[in-house]
């Protein structure tokens, strides 16, 4: 920041207030705001973002920074509704501060005040963040000191470095002081004037001043409160804010609470939708209301009361309507202080008779560089809000958004973890994620599943919810109560579990089945019952000990995949990690590039290989496929069992934004090269001998993206879409990087799109074939092919058209079940021979009046 300062150290009191009064004239911007009637509680407001939000409260009316560890310097309360423009015109800024414990028993290089200019550059939500740290694009802080000095400090340098001070001082009271901020337009930019006011007095008991260029103002304007150093550290309190003038733009929409995100599904004519709440307190009201407009009105249809620690309200509506798009908002009467709060949302009408169905996929979303607390930092660096991302996806038209894991970071996204408020920091985290993507849930249904960062843990292998002093060892390593509030949190939502039975230490289960627009999905939990690498059943190295997904689960996938409800046409499985351990480099530097042998990583879904292969065996018999994410490398491939291709197509779409970065850069050859494709394609073998089949990888480039800024587009981020064609029985990957503009076809990684044919999610090379069954009265029936001598289910699917030639993986005897399953309108064949050899036998199927 370039900045001259001294210039007016001898403007006088009654030049001040000619300040004040001009910038406060009538037609300027302006925002006012107090919480005199404010509830206790520890959300701020909704026109304000606390960094973090532990540190701050709304308690005895008004607001407090309670974080006074001298580790968290420089806390931040940001206004959203009023922001600092490029217009260089006047502007004031005033509240009342006091300090909440005796002035003279404050650390003396604590301050509080107000944080101009910060990150004029960036989106508000982005600059919103600016907090503990000094650095590029930091803005100006104006504060006072216990003691009553006023400063100027360049939030710009190490330490925010005392750029001007007053001569005299300014006395905190009992009730505190006031302190104004004023700009003055002069010919080089500003002059900005700090001045205090004693409790009831109306002459400025000290000032100071100093000249700023005008580009150095623009940006977010925030409350700020810094402890100090040593034993007496300070917390700050504040009110009656107010700012106005031409400089500030005021956008009273841009609100953050009490309702901050919506999710919804519509699954089989049921909605289930969260309402996640900001952090409200004890006196404020739990209800909830969900209203539609019906003829121009607004009509009660539902209501709830949101929960604590979660802080969610979750509705339920039977026999929906699914055939026209339903108006709705979600209305919460919150404190004295707020009135009444409208958050709009669209449950959409189900599209049944679209031909194809959208899938966009998310997943690991790291919001900055590393380093936001590291006592200085580029605040360029914010990667949060991800608008590229959601702008893009939401041009792709989606139907559906899957967010398939680490929503949150526990570490330096942007902080690190408190566990003094575990809790709290959670949804500090958690809100920012809120806040990105809720411009893509609030007119869509959404899946959301949490997987090991969202419940802290830098792995996870739940091994069935028990508790676990170290991670590898299988477990929880954080208290039941909070990965039950994580898990609310995201997956409330969901269509009710198939078996709701809680697992150990009293955690739920969300694995279930949704149907929407013609497509069956599954949604996983593959880390809650997955061994643990260092437990005594993986010890044991008896494979039928260690486990993926568990018994329940697999008993759910064999349900699943032989349910084809009326209207399902094919069938997806969304998960959080792909079953294939595809990387052979990780992390920064060399060892990322070098050509090396396929990684070993517990922590893929390749391990357990016996678990896996159980799961993929439940999977095919539907022909689904796979959606996944984690492992910040986007990837296509055909996994296999006994044989390359065997078993399902699964799509790993790439990190939202990471700073971990893996690629697949194998030193051995494939088995097969795939003609056509990079060298890195072909047929492998990973480190615990699945075979797979690799088509495209969106692998980090040596020499970088190109793109700025490269801490981010160099680790290849994105998200992935997926299109079911339900009339060709197709399925169309796509792999997006963040930096793909709108409208350009070309824009993708390299290797996709790709297009597979839904049969492929289960074609062995060897096969038996049984006659061609033609079907005459009724359209797309649902075909099962069982064996004849154990009674095994060996696939389902719904045919695409009513001639259709079924195959059985060995010869032998074998019947099929035809029609619609559970209903009247089924047929039953047995004694079918399948051979080597394809036949001239056709099997006709006759349903009369049916």
């Amino acid at each position: 920041m370039d900045i001259a300062f001294g210039k007016l150290k001898g403007l006088g009191i009654a030049a001040v207030l000619i300040i004040v009064s001009y910038v406060g004239l009538a037609g300027a911007g302006e925002f006012t705001y107090s919480w005199d009637d404010a509830d206790s509680r520890t959300w701020v407001g909704k026109w304000f973002w606390a960094n973090r939000l532990q540190d701050w409260r709304v308690d005895s009316g008004r607001l407090e920074c309670v974080e006074v560890r001298q580790q968290k310097p420089l806390r931040t309360c940001h206004v959203l509704a009023a922001r600092l423009n490029d217009a260089v015109e006047g502007f004031s800024v005033s509240a009342k501060v006091g300090t909440l414990k005796p002035a003279d028993e404050c650390a003396k290089d604590a301050v509080a005040g107000f944080l101009v200019g910060a990150a004029g550059d960036m989106e508000y939500r982005s600059a919103a963040l600016v907090h503990h740290s000094p650095g590029k694009d930091g803005g100006l802080i104006a504060c006072v000191t216990p003691g009553g000095k006023l400063q100027f400090r360049d939030m710009t340098e190490k330490k925010f470095p005392v750029i001007a001070e007053s001569d005299g001082t300014v006395e905190f009271g009992e009730d505190g002081i006031v302190l104004k901020l004023a700009g003055i337009v002069e010919a080089d930019g500003y002059i900005v004037e700090l001045s205090g006011f004693e409790a009831g007095s109306d002459e400025a008991a000290a000032s100071v001043s100093m000249s700023v260029k005008a580009a150095d103002l623009a940006g977010n304007a925030a409350m700020l409160s810094h402890p100090g150093s040593g034993k007496n550290t300070a917390g700050f309190w504040f009110n009656d804010l107010s700012m106005s003038g031409d400089k500030f733009d005021v956008h009273r929409n841009r609100t953050c609470g009490p309702v901050i995100f919506t999710q919804y599904t519509l699954s089989d004519g049921t909605v289930k939708l969260s309402a996640q709440m900001m952090p409200l307190g004890d006196e404020d009201s739990r209800n909830v209301v969900l209203e539609e407009k019906i003829n121009g009105e607004w009509k009660k249809i539902a209501s709830s009361e949101w929960e604590a620690p979660s802080y969610v309200a979750l509705f339920r509506m039977e026999d929906w309507d699914t055939d026209e798009d339903h108006k709705c908002r979600v209305v919460y009467a919150g404190g004295k202080d707020e009135g009444e709060n409208y958050y709009d949302i669209i449950i959409r009408r189900e599209p049944m008779d679209k031909e194809e169905i959208t899938v966009a996929g998310f997943s690991c979303v790291h919001n900055n560089k590393r380093g936001l607390e590291s006592g200085f930092y580029d605040w360029n660096m914010v990667w949060f809000p991800h608008s590229s991302v959601t702008d893009h996806a939401r041009s792709e038209g989606p139907d559906l958004s899957f967010f398939s894991g680490d929503q949150v970071y526990e570490f330096a996204s942007p902080t690190r973890i408190d566990a003094q408020h575990l809790c709290l920091d959670y949804l500090y985290k958690w809100y920012i994620f809120c806040w990105a993507f809720r411009d893509l849930t609030w007119d869509m249904p959404s899946v959301c599943i949490p997987d090991d960062h969202d419940v802290y843990q830098g792995n996870l292998w739940g091994q069935g919810g028990r508790h676990a002093k170290r991670q590898g060892l299988g477990g929880y390593v954080w208290p039941a109560d909070f990965v039950k509030m994580v898990e609310r949190t995201q997956t409330c939502h969901l269509p009710d579990p198939y078996d709701p039975t809680p697992v150990d230490q009293g955690i739920g289960v969300y694995y279930t089945n949704m149907n929407y627009g013609g497509v069956s999905f599954a949604i996983l939990e593959d880390r809650k019952f997955k061994t643990g690498p260092k437990s005594e059943e993986a010890l044991s190295k008896d494979p039928t000990k260690i486990h993926l997904l568990g018994e329940r689960q697999l008993k759910f996938l064999e349900d699943w995949s032989g349910d084809w409800a009326p209207g399902v046409d094919m069938k997806c499985v969304l998960t959080q990690t792909p079953y294939v351990c595809l990387h052979t480099g990780w992390g920064w530097g060399k060892r990322l590039f070098q050509y090396s042998p396929p990684s070993e990583d517990f922590d893929s879904g390749g391990w357990p290989p016996y678990g896996r292969n159980k799961a993929l065996r439940k999977i095919r018999k539907g022909f689904a496929f796979m959606i996944a994410g984690d492992q910040h490398l986007g990837s296509l491939v055909h996994q296999g069992i006994e044989e390359f291709d065997d078993a399902v197509w699964s799509f790993c779409v790439p990190a939202v934004g990471n700073y971990y970065p893996r690629a697949w850069y194998p030193s051995v050859d494939p088995e097969e090269k795939i003609e056509g494709l990079p060298a890195y394609a072909g047929k492998y073998h990973d480190n615990f001998g699945n075979p797979v089949s690799v088509w495209a990888v969106a692998n980090p480039n040596p020499v970088g993206s190109g793109v700025e800024p490269g801490a981010l587009n160099d680790f290849v981020p994105g998200y992935g879409t997926v299109v079911f064609n339900k009339t060709e029985r197709t399925i169309t990957s796509s792999c997006w990087p963040r930096s793909a503009k709108i409208g350009d076809e070309d824009g993708e990684f390299k290797g996709w799109s790709k297009t597979v044919d839904m049969l492929d999610n289960y074609s062995p090379k060897d096969v038996a074939w049984l006659g061609t069954v033609k079907v005459s009265g009724f359209d797309k029936p649902v075909l099962q092919l069982i064996d004849g001598t154990y009674g095994e289910v060996v696939y389902t699917l719904r045919l695409p058209s009513n001639t259709f030639r079924p195959w059985a993986p060995k010869p032998g005897n074998y019947y099929l079940k035809i029609g619609q399953p559970g209903s009247e309108q089924v047929e039953i064949l047995t004694d079918l021979k399948a051979t080597a050899e394809k036949t001239d036998e056709v099997i006709e199927v006759r349903f009369e009046n049916k």
